[in-house]
């Protein structure tokens, strides 16, 4: 079998580049309408958004809405007044968990605590010691304290030596309640 070559060198040059050229508009054109389908595809998204955002503005910004959000309004400006009223009578309460905080302070393991009673400020502590000398300690470190005057310890309680009951009397300062 024999091939003849019938088309000249620069012919056969001229048809493969235009060969090589429509390939390469053919690749243009398909990339271009990918690119478009893209395109296409995102403008829509974006107007699908936007039309859910002006549904959903309207929404919020309807009648309904505001007459809910007022209603919000008015209860957190009345939890806030309930609390600001309650923050005020809780300013004029007395915290007499400080006396107790002072007592606890300065009893020891050989001095208990059985009652405290109050009138007014003054306070009468009622227990029971060990020795005497626990029990002029703990006096001694009650008049100390500078929330507490005029310290009382009655001398006939100082009568025994081992097992004393006795009876302390004590005023507390009025500013060492308060908050």
């Amino acid at each position: 079998m024999l091939n003849l070559n019938l088309i000249s060198p620069s012919r056969k040059a001229k048809i493969t580049r235009n060969y090589s050229l429509q390939k390469a508009l053919r690749w243009e054109l398909e990339l271009s309408g990918i690119f478009l389908i893209f395109l296409l595809i995102l403008v829509s998204i974006s107007y699908i958004l936007k039309l859910n955002v002006e549904n959903t503005i309207v929404t919020v910004s309807s009648a309904s809405g505001v007459d809910k959000l007022k209603k919000l309004e008015a209860g957190v400006k009345n939890a806030n007044a309930f609390l600001a009223e309650a923050e005020k009578i809780q300013k004029g309460q007395l915290q007499w968990s400080n006396l107790f905080l002072i007592l606890n302070k300065n009893v020891d393991n050989n001095i208990s605590l059985e009652s405290v009673s109050s009138k007014e400020y003054s306070i009468t502590v009622a227990g029971k010691a060990s020795t005497r000398d626990d029990l002029v300690a703990f006096k001694s470190r009650l008049e100390k304290e500078d929330c507490l005057s005029e310290v009382n310890l009655p001398l006939s309680d100082l009568v025994a030596k081992e097992n004393l009951d006795f009876q302390i009397i004590f005023k507390i300062k009025t500013e060492c309640l308060k908050p």
